[in-house]
């Protein structure tokens, strides 16, 4: 071993509670796998029993060629050593040591948790742009998968394909019975002879999944032009949730004769192996005919990403066709890149001008004509997606202003909208020109070239194509005395939006003092900020006890900590939409002043409900089916001496998934009343006496022997 590994993981790891010099611990090992994880991620805690299990079973078989190094993405030292304390390899030093495990994070392009990194001696990855996934690889082969080389899994790749092959060969004589969408009786022979392709949709019967709708769709268009061209077999592979329903897809794709999910794990497994080895629900596996009349393998695709991307127009959606359309589409996108110059690449097929919604047409070069002063905006928007709604009538503001003032200012809209009669209600509000709607492609590749990621995006151009910049939204928030929107300008805005940032913030921190001092003196319970930017957060109406939360504060009242008997408050929902953790903190929940984006339930010591997202927080999510609308009292109520938290809806303990819903023995060292959100209204109640009187009872006594 040489000390890059050292260098890149620091010169001590832990084992257990001991520590161990990195270059004891590693010397001699021909892979290292660096565990990024979490406590509070779900995903991680469905995984890490996976991974310890086919670690044991390795070492069990006395593998030693390989090791395992956790690098936590925990949010604090005591919930690193819970979750440490489950595994049984190595870990990375948490303490005081935040640079290096979100470095490395970084330096391997760590986008999601869990994940596994696999590193050579050298502390170089081992796999790269090959399409190897370590994690794949332990839930497929267990504690085969180690020690994970490049040699150990070309073999085991080797002997996925060897198994693919005969269970290719076997699936005329294994597959179930199937019946049609009216029902009739079909075998899977007479799909695969009758049909040009044939795809098994492994499904998680979440029917409201757009996943399934991207590909009944792909379907009826391929079909349009070719009615024998694809069927689609649903097979019932696993379920979402407990209220997903295999049964809601018959009638919609071929089916299993007996039940969607009617599958014996003999034929599951052969299954298994033609996709990989490993299936996440949804999974799209394409079937064609070889020579022979045996079937092929043409296309398979985890999450069926590549038939909702590329649609019908991806076809058999092989690796070739694949890449012929990126080939295009790089094609086109170099060529509208040329056209960039003088706006040219607004121009489409036959058509040299854009329209206003009243049909007036603006010629692209009388827009390319304006003046070194003139500015045209593309705004990519759609009227589904609520920030767009939001940003629409600003900009359509500052657009009359500018008009009014003379300025020469004009916006192309390109529309996200998901049809065309969208396309016309939401243009029908916008004063200036659009992109026709049915020039998709037009639409995309200009999404395409300006990287658009995610809407309302407003890019501005000089008339003669020259990018002022991708961030027109930050120009428009400036405003009018700031056009053109040239580098001078943006600078001066900047250093102004700046300047009233910190002096807005002041007025509201000092707004924040006020409130404290309002609520000392008239003897309520204090309700502060424990969490969040200060002075910008929230909205706090004292009188009204209401909480208007912006950007994902975190308040509380931990003035009223119990440590006895039970606490109880409500709060009443204002409004429905935003995001909600509202609950309890504990006594070792940390305070910060600055935007975290860790509310209540996010850590180990605070516990929160969300009825917008039917989640309980602790330490992470897990599903809680309560919905909460608009007018909703919703009671918490934690009883301190036995370590439970209780929740109510409009006064019902006994109603599903109400009551009891935490047990835990840090409830014991005592809690307070803590809400977080975003985009969230509520009016608190924390005191029936010195708030007003609560709305709903206090859980009954007899209610606390209940288990979530």
């Amino acid at each position: 071993m040489t000390t890059d590994l050292v260098t890149l993981l620091g010169d001590t790891l832990l084992s257990g509670d001991a520590s161990i010099k990195t270059v004891d611990a590693l010397t001699g090992k021909s892979s290292i796998l660096l565990y990024f994880s979490a406590h509070w991620c779900p995903p991680c805690r469905g995984f890490t029993p996976v991974l310890g299990e086919a670690y044991k079973e390795y070492k069990a078989s006395g593998g030693n060629e390989a090791e395992v190094v956790f690098v936590s993405w925990d949010k604090d030292l005591a919930a690193f050593k819970d979750y440490f304390g489950e595994m049984p390899w190595l870990a990375l030093p948490f303490e005081n040591n935040n640079d290096l495990l979100q470095g490395l994070g970084k330096k391997f392009d760590v986008q999601g948790i869990p994940m596994l990194v696999a590193l050579g001696p050298d502390g170089k990855r081992l796999f790269e742009g090959d399409g190897v996934d370590p994690r794949s690889l332990i839930s497929q082969h267990k504690g085969g998968a180690f020690p994970m080389t490049p040699a150990h899994v070309k073999q085991l790749e080797a002997e996925q394909e060897k198994m693919a092959k005969e269970a290719l060969k076997e699936l005329h004589s294994i597959f179930p019975p199937l019946c049609t969408k009216s029902g009739d009786e079909v075998s899977f022979s007479e799909l695969l002879d009758g049909w040009d392709h044939l795809v098994l949709l492994l499904g998680d019967g979440d029917a409201s999944d757009g996943t399934y709708k991207a590909v009944e769709k792909a379907e009826t268009i391929v079909n349009s032009s070719n009615a024998k061209g694809l069927a689609i077999v649903y097979l019932g592979w696993s379920l979402y949730n407990d209220s997903c329903n295999h049964a809601d897809f018959k009638g919609k794709f071929y089916t299993l004769q007996q039940s969607a999910s009617d599958m014996a794990e003999d034929f599951k497994k052969k299954i298994g192996s033609l996709c990989g080895g490993e299936v996440g629900a949804p999974h799209a596996l394409v079937l064609a005919r070889d020579e022979s009349g045996c079937p092929s393998i043409v296309a398979s695709t985890s999450g069926c990403r590549t038939i909702s991307t590329y649609g019908s127009e991806g076809y058999p959606w092989s690796k070739e066709r694949i890449a012929q359309l990126e080939a295009a589409k790089e094609g086109r996108i170099a060529e509208l890149k040329e056209k960039q110059t003088n706006l040219q690449f607004l121009k489409g097929a036959g058509r040299d001008g854009l329209c206003t919604n009243d049909g007036t047409e603006v010629k692209v070069d009388s827009l390319a004509a304006g003046g070194s002063d003139a500015v045209v905006g593309l705004y990519f928007s759609a009227h589904w997606c609520p920030p767009c709604r939001g940003f629409t009538p600003v900009l359509a503001q500052l657009h009359k202003d500018l008009k009014a003032a003379g300025k020469p200012f004009e916006v192309v809209f390109l529309s996200s909208d998901k049809d065309d009669e969208a396309f016309k209600e939401y243009f029908a509000e916008m004063p200036w020109l659009a992109v026709p709607f049915a020039e998709r492609s037009l639409k995309e590749d200009l999404s395409n070239l300006f990287e658009v990621q995610g809407i309302p995006m407003l890019v501005l151009l000089k008339p003669d194509g020259t990018l002022l910049t991708n961030n027109g939204r930050e120009a428009v928030s400036f405003g009018v005395e700031y056009f053109p929107w040239g580098p001078d300008e943006m600078t001066r805005g900047r250093a102004e939006a700046e300047q009233k940032a910190i002096e807005k913030k002041m007025v509201a921190i000092k707004s924040e003092a006020m409130a404290l001092d309002e609520q000392a003196a008239k003897g309520v319970p204090v309700v502060k900020r424990l969490r969040g930017e200060p002075g910008i957060s929230f909205e706090h109406d004292v009188a009204a006890n209401t909480l208007a939360m912006n950007n994902f504060p975190t308040l509380g009242a931990p003035e009223m900590l119990v440590k006895s008997g039970v606490l109880y408050y409500e709060i009443q929902v204002l409004e429905g939409q935003g995001i909600p953790q509202c609950g309890f903190a504990g006594i070792d929940f940390e305070p910060n002043d600055a935007y975290s984006g860790q509310g209540v339930g996010d850590c180990a010591n605070s516990w929160g409900f969300d009825g917008v997202r039917q989640a309980r927080w602790h330490n992470g999510s897990a599903e809680w089916p309560c919905t909460w609308t608009a007018g909703d009292v919703i009671g918490f109520a934690a009883n301190i001496d036995i370590g439970k938290i209780a929740v109510s809806k409009n006064g019902s303990w006994n109603d599903p998934p109400n009551g009891v819903v935490f047990v835990n023995e840090k409830i014991k060292k005592g809690v307070y009343p803590a809400f977080s959100g975003s985009g969230y209204n509520l009016r608190y109640n924390l005191d029936g006496n010195k708030n007003r009187p609560f709305a709903h009872a206090p859980p009954p006594s007899d209610m606390w022997a209940g288990a979530p």
